[in-house]
């Protein structure tokens, strides 16, 4: 599966592609961390995983329960939460 998920002021995390990958309110958030904003850490689930969940449901649902979990744990640290 292509890459479906995009980091916002996260390290590790791919800066993402353009607004028709991210959705606009995400794209000028990373826009905005990319020239020194603060902008607390985020991911985004990029609006191309709409079309992979009408040819696929089932493996975009195992594909997120499955990669959802390393994210929200990156996030947590990036972020000093806990969110578990």
């Amino acid at each position: 599966m292509r890459q479906y998920i995009y980091g916002i002021s996260l390290p590790g995390f791919a800066p993402g592609g353009g607004p028709e990958e991210l959705g606009f309110k995400a794209y000028n958030l990373g826009r905005m961390s990319q020239v020194g904003l603060p902008v607390p850490p985020a991911f985004v689930i990029g609006t191309r995983i709409c079309q992979e969940y009408w040819r696929d449901p089932e493996g975009v649902r195992a594909w997120l329960k499955a990669e959802l979990p390393g994210y929200m744990d990156r996030l947590g640290e990036a972020s000093g939460l806990g969110l578990w």
